[in-house]
């Protein structure tokens, strides 16, 4: 697979065991410890897909996701955090903390196989909210 995700989690345990699990599924997998130096990132990396945690420090997963969707061209990102901090409304999809790793890969997959035809929002049907 040639796509590119970037795991945007201020926990380093986490961030290393979906980077990994993503890596092992065969996708080039990079990493940032917050909103800010994910943004940073992005300018070089150009990802296809961002996984970001919704709490951290310098900059929200909400305030890069809302960043990601005023750019030319849209980068999709997943937010992920506990269901209790949950985003309400027509936002990105969510993964609700803690998930099993095989809804995480099927997500994504999907996803990426639909080319980002999420476009930051949810479709009837799809995994956006997951236990």
């Amino acid at each position: 697979m040639d796509s590119t995700i970037l795991v945007v989690e201020d926990d380093p345990h986490l961030r290393e065991v979906i980077t990994e699990v993503l890596s092992d599924e065969g996708y080039d997998v990079y990493e940032a410890m917050d909103g800010q130096r994910a943004l940073e990132r992005i300018e070089s990396l150009a990802p296809d897909l961002v996984l970001s945690d919704i709490r951290m420090p310098r900059l929200s997963g909400i305030e890069l996701a809302e960043r990601l969707k005023q750019r030319r061209h849209p980068i999709p990102i997943v937010l992920m955090s506990t269901s209790n901090n949950a985003p309400v409304g027509d936002g990105p999809p969510f993964l609700a903390k803690p998930f099993a790793l095989d809804d995480l890969v099927a997500l994504v997959a999907r996803i990426l196989r639909n080319n980002g035809a999420l476009g930051g929002g949810r479709t009837p049907g799809n995994l956006a909210y997951l236990p």
